[in-house]
């Protein structure tokens, strides 16, 4: 981040990201400037350490295998990081690089995000590139951070989305597991800044899974930042209904439909379909 960024503005940084005290979100302990010795002139950044694992390695663990995160447990995870991207909006923070390996969990098993070097603050930071040149992960790259336009928390949203996919369906949106990140890198981008290549929904992949749950999960990872949620809290308003639908046996006379109104507003139920597009399941170079 030093090397990519100007002082002040890594120091803006540091003051925004430090008057954040929210355990979803990992602490800044300290950060200054090293005066002696061959790195003198560099700044540093000391962090909480965070050191039951992160989510990727579980991942690791559990898709491999050919099993998949339960709807539960997805839903679990999609609450916490949703409630820090939440804080982070509030703050005018963009964090522009959720992925499994920036989601840790401490020892009492509760997530915490980190890595915030890709950051961008409104009012404090224009970011680390201009427009037009794209930056973050391309697994869980948003279409218009793969495009290189500005984003907002909208973008967080669709990695969140991508994430809890690749959870349940055991692939990323893609279809590409990116386990060459410079072979694939291209590919995935142009996957996702593609107006028109469908996404399947999670119902493609998984015909059984909770159909308010996955409407959500679809919802998140619209092409067009519009048709997804406006801001976090209305996201994480639809996954507590889902949630709910999903822990609740249903009526017989209540419908999925029913259910799919009462978790999602009006206009995500009568949103374009995506497509199956035939990319279920990942393929690992």
């Amino acid at each position: 981040v030093a090397a990519r960024l100007a002082d002040d503005q890594l120091d803006s940084e540091i003051r925004a990201l430090g008057a954040i005290n929210y355990p979803g979100i990992v602490s800044i302990i300290d950060s200054g400037t090293i005066t002696d010795g061959p790195l003198a002139g560099h700044d540093y950044l000391v962090m909480e350490y965070v050191g039951a694992g992160s989510l990727e390695s579980r991942m690791n663990e559990i898709l491999p295998k050919g099993d998949l995160f339960s709807p539960a447990d997805a839903a679990g995870i999609l609450k916490e990081v949703g409630q820090s991207i939440a804080v982070l909006e509030k703050n005018k923070i963009v964090h522009r690089d959720i992925k499994p390996g920036n989601i840790l969990f401490d020892s009492n098993g509760r997530i915490k995000l980190a890595d915030f070097g890709l950051a961008r603050i409104d009012g404090v930071t224009p970011g680390l590139t201009a427009q037009g040149v794209a930056i973050g992960t391309p697994t869980y790259m948003s279409p218009e951070q793969a495009r290189g336009e500005r984003c907002d928390v909208r973008s967080d949203l669709w990695s969140l989305g991508a994430l809890a996919f690749h959870l349940v369906t055991g692939a990323p949106p893609s279809g590409i597991v990116d386990s060459d990140p410079q072979e694939e890198f291209v590919e995935i981008l142009q996957a996702h800044a593609d107006r028109e290549a469908p996404i399947p929904t999670v119902g493609d992949c998984v015909p059984d899974f909770p159909p308010a749950l996955g409407a959500v999960i679809d919802r998140l990872l619209e092409k067009d930042p519009a048709k997804r949620y406006a801001t976090a809290e209305e996201f994480l308003d639809a996954l507590q209904l889902a949630t709910a639908a999903m822990e609740s046996p249903v009526p017989p006379e209540e419908s999925i439909s029913d259910l799919l109104a009462a978790a999602l507003p009006a206009a995500a139920t009568n949103a374009r379909p995506r497509g199956g597009g035939g990319r279920c399941s990942g393929r690992i170079r």
